[in-house]
């Protein structure tokens, strides 16, 4: 990953209207857009459309943007507004059944084994989708993406504190959804 100042070099060059610094960017951030937006919509082709629709906000609001140094938090912000926006416009739509949750009944053990991996994550997944998106989004940009506070503040456009007190409640709300699954397991 690039350091802060060749970042703030690259949006400079961009928001001056140099396509190649901008590719360079996308490059650059594009998995952690994807993996943010997947994680608040819950499925790859949302993600991958609003992925899409993040750069391209980006690249006509890039000469706007005052604090260049900013690009990452600032490109943050806007997957979360557009994640926000394409999970109202589903439940406009109340088109959630998603049949790729449906996972294949296992063979052999390997087998087993990952169709298990795969259960659990989907319930990690579901569990993250059920919870408010205030709530979600900082759990992600924390211990998913792994920002620090004041990264996910730029983000969100809150205060440090503000995402210490959302997260702390996101962390204690996850836990007692997920608290069934793992007594289940105890069993």
């Amino acid at each position: 990953m690039s350091t802060r100042s060749e970042t703030h070099v690259l949006a400079d060059a961009a928001a001056h209207g140099d396509t190649v610094a901008f590719d360079r960017l996308v490059a650059e951030y594009h998995e952690r857009v994807l993996n943010v937006a997947y994680r608040m919509v819950s499925r790859r082709e949302d993600a991958e459309d609003i992925c899409q629709e993040v750069f391209v906000k980006a690249f006509t609001a890039l000469p706007r943007l005052r604090d260049r140094s900013q690009f990452g938090s600032w490109l943050l912000r806007i997957t979360a507004n557009c994640a926000r926006d394409a999970l109202r416009r589903r439940r406009r739509r109340k088109d959630d059944l998603d049949l790729d949750e449906i996972g294949p009944v296992p063979s052999d053990d390997d087998h087993a084994r990952e169709t298990e991996r795969d259960d659990a994550s989907r319930v990690v997944q579901r569990l993250l989708m059920g919870l408010p998106e205030r709530h979600r989004i900082v759990l992600v940009l924390r211990d998913i993406e792994g920002l620090s506070y004041e990264e996910m503040a730029q983000a969100l456009s809150c205060t440090v504190s503000s995402v210490k007190n959302r997260l702390h409640r996101a962390r204690k709300l996850f836990r007692e959804r997920l608290e069934p699954y793992v007594k289940a397991d105890e069993v």
